[in-house]
């Protein structure tokens, strides 16, 4: 925590984890997204998402605050070289991070991410799992609205994967 406290990077200004805000704008994008039939029944997520939230740990370190798709590079062969866009780095809580593997990683995979990330608490895994429906919904809107079949294809994969997570719960 120390060396987040001494970082220039600011502290999250926009609420990345803010149930109150977040919750009911995810609702909204997905409804709006089922009556278009981009999406079919997301009920688990919304189950998930309006559940009691995890006490949270009140930890912080530097984090780049907007990890998806977009802005992680991959080679050939789909192993990851590269990070971009990090205007959004900001001290705050891990699992703004986190929600990568809930985006990019099927279920399978999950239990190998954390054991090479290292320790992760049920609360911070959770408020990961959180944090990327709200991104997911956001992500599934705007490339709708767009019309960007790429960023459609990986947000419909990133909802199949969250589908699958609350699954297993």
């Amino acid at each position: 925590m120390r060396v987040a406290a001494e970082a220039a990077a600011p502290p999250d200004l926009i609420g990345r984890l803010d149930r109150a805000s977040r919750i009911p704008k995810s609702i909204k994008r997905f409804e709006a997204l089922q009556h278009d039939g981009v999406i079919g029944d997301i009920s688990p997520l919304l189950d998930f998402l309006t559940d009691s939230a995890p006490e949270d740990s009140g930890e912080t370190v530097i984090v780049h605050g907007d990890l998806y798709a977009r802005h992680l590079l991959l080679d050939d062969d789909q192993n990851l070289t590269g990070v971009i866009d990090w205007g959004d780095v900001h001290v705050g809580h891990p699992a703004s991070d986190l929600m990568v593997a809930h985006i990019m990683l099927p279920v399978g995979l999950h239990s190998t991410f954390r054991e090479s990330y290292g320790p992760i608490t049920q609360a911070a895994w959770h408020l990961a799992r959180m944090r990327t429906i709200y991104h997911t919904a956001m992500v599934l809107s705007y490339a709708h609205a767009i019309g960007d079949t790429h960023l459609l294809d990986a947000g419909l994969t990133s909802l199949g994967f969250l589908l699958e997570g609350v699954a297993t719960l």
